[in-house]
């Protein structure tokens, strides 16, 4: 290094007080009023712009100089400094880096919705249904008018009409619902008050389908799509993206969830329905998306955590599907004879879901509108069936609860103290134990992207598998990465890709998941891609 140049360790505050309070408020403010003894400045930016910005930089540093010890206190330090800050640089270059949406299959998706939506809000009751109401506007007057003192005017008003959407007023909902209808009333399970949200219709829908009240059960569904289809146009296709050449450049955070996995916003790319993956392509006319997903990664992990080889070894084998053999184990059917759409294979499914995420009888009755005893047996049974697991997640639950704190293998921490410590304590090491797999194998495959010293990849991943260029690493969406390449590197991108991704991993002991992958042709979008062949 030529003398006289200083090369600074950077030091990032959020990422550092995430590790240490992942269940808190990140931004500076809120972190201030925890580490500093000073007043409070981040509502002065208007007041004088250079004092806020000196007092900004004197509070980070101060917060700074108090979290580095406390992360090497915490034994976090290691995982700051190895993992979450390549992430970061991962995340930033994603962001940078984007996804392209065609504006033609973006227009005839819209176009498709909104005709479909039309179709479905005529089959709603007619207090529900969509109308023109006559409105008068103000608008800029022509030149010259005159109003009738005489005098010049530089607004009129004139006749226009105001589309109103009775379905989607939550308060014309309630009154039509639990007084037309006199149907049970719903209330939000956190604010107890009434609600008409999507949780609320289904569980309408279960209780009016055991009745027998078919025709309510349509209205219900039909309301229940019409709101579906209006959150996919509003969300991801709004009108000023038809006009949008180019790419879409969402923000990926690594702080933005208390179990350590990554979020995303400005869209959400992590919540993109099935449906609307149609508008993204690949960034060039002769490149190829590639999706590899890590398979049944958190209940593989949870498995692994409770020492339940049983259940590890029917989730290894191809083709295997968990929610078909319980099904099979609790009604006795033969598992190639379970159909998906009966109801025995609706409460094996519901059964898995709920047990896996240590629900009580209670709970798991009014999630899935089943009588309680009904509940209370299909969880006694799952948990006969996976007993070690059961075992496991009752050791694992206790502590959350008694001692308030949770280590996974990989080093991260979180800290319970609320009365729902049981059950997020159970969920939080296969959560981030699977984040913690997935950002290692990111790490493994863009560190030659952002500059990142070998020796410390080696820290993380005991492979160097770089993805080959110009290849882009464009999602992290939950337990997959899609990567964007030219068709005549697709097979050198999965060769890496599968390197990286199904490693085994120190910190679980050897332990291995298996990945798949789907593949498209050129400028073959998201939505399309087909599962790739074993070879």
């Amino acid at each position: 290094m030529a003398a006289g140049i200083f090369k600074a360790e950077v030091f990032d505050t959020l990422l550092a007080q995430h590790l240490l309070q992942p269940d808190m408020p990140h931004d500076l403010g809120f972190v201030a009023s925890v580490f500093l003894q000073k007043p409070f400045w981040k509502d002065d930016a208007g007041k004088d712009l250079y004092e806020y910005c000196c007092r900004d930089v004197d509070g980070t540093l101060q917060i700074a100089q108090q979290l580095k010890p406390l992360l090497k206190q915490q034994q976090l330090y290691d995982l700051y400094l190895y993992c979450q800050v390549p992430l970061a640089k991962i995340c930033k270059l994603m962001t940078d880096t984007g996804i392209k949406q065609d504006p033609n299959r973006l227009h005839a998706l819209r176009e498709k919705f909104l005709a479909e939506k039309v179709e479905l809000e005529a089959k709603l009751p007619k207090e529900l249904q969509t109308y023109d109401k006559p409105i008068r506007v103000r608008k800029p007057a022509p030149p010259g008018t005159v109003g009738k003192s005489g005098k010049a005017v530089k607004f009129i008003h004139v006749d226009s009409t105001e589309r109103v959407s009775p379905w989607n007023s939550p308060k014309i909902l309630e009154t039509y619902l639990y007084t037309t209808l006199a149907l049970p009333k719903q209330l939000h399970p956190k604010t107890k008050k009434l609600t008409t949200d999507k949780s609320a219709l289904e569980r309408l829908i279960r209780k009016c389908n055991k009745d027998g009240q078919l025709g309510i059960v349509t209205i219900l569904e039909t309301l229940g799509k019409v709101k579906k289809l209006d959150e996919l146009i509003t969300t991801f296709l709004k009108d000023d993206q038809e006009i949008a050449i180019g790419k879409v450049h969402a923000n990926f955070l690594v702080h933005g969830t208390s179990t350590g996995r990554l979020s995303s916003s400005n869209p959400n790319m992590q919540n993109i329905p099935p449906r609307s993956r149609y508008i993204y392509v690949p960034p060039f006319a002769d490149w190829c998306f590639i999706e590899a997903d890590f398979s049944s990664l958190e209940n593989r992990l949870a498995a692994w955590y409770a020492g339940d080889t049983a259940r590890l070894q029917r989730l290894s084998v191809p083709g295997f599907n968990e929610h078909k053999w319980l099904t099979s184990q609790l009604y006795g059917i033969p598992e190639d004879e379970v159909d998906k759409d009966s109801w025995q294979y609706k409460r094996g499914k519901n059964t898995n879901h709920g047990c896996d995420g240590a629900m009580g009888p209670r709970k798991l009755a009014m999630t899935y509108d089943i009588p309680e005893k009904e509940a209370r047996d299909l969880i006694y049974k799952w948990r006969t069936i996976n007993h070690k697991s059961a075992e496991w997640q009752e050791r694992v639950g206790n502590i959350a609860q008694k001692q308030g704190l949770l280590n996974n293998a990989f080093g991260r921490k979180r800290w319970f103290w609320t009365n729902t410590a049981y059950t997020e304590g159970i969920r939080f090491l296969p959560q981030s134990s699977g984040a913690d797999v997935c950002f290692r194998a990111m790490i493994a495959l863009m560190y030659e992207r952002i500059n990142w010293p070998t020796e410390r990849v080696l820290k993380v991943s005991s492979v160097l598998a770089p993805l080959p260029r110009p290849a882009q690493l464009v999602l992290q969406v939950h337990d997959s990465l899609l990567v964007a390449c030219p068709q005549n590197l697709v097979e050198d991108c999965i060769r890496a890709m599968k390197a990286a991704m199904e490693q085994s991993w120190d910190p679980l002991g050897g332990y291995s998941v298996p990945v798949t992958f789907k593949v498209g042709a050129p400028s073959m979008s998201w939505g399309e891609l087909h599962e790739l062949e074993e070879k």
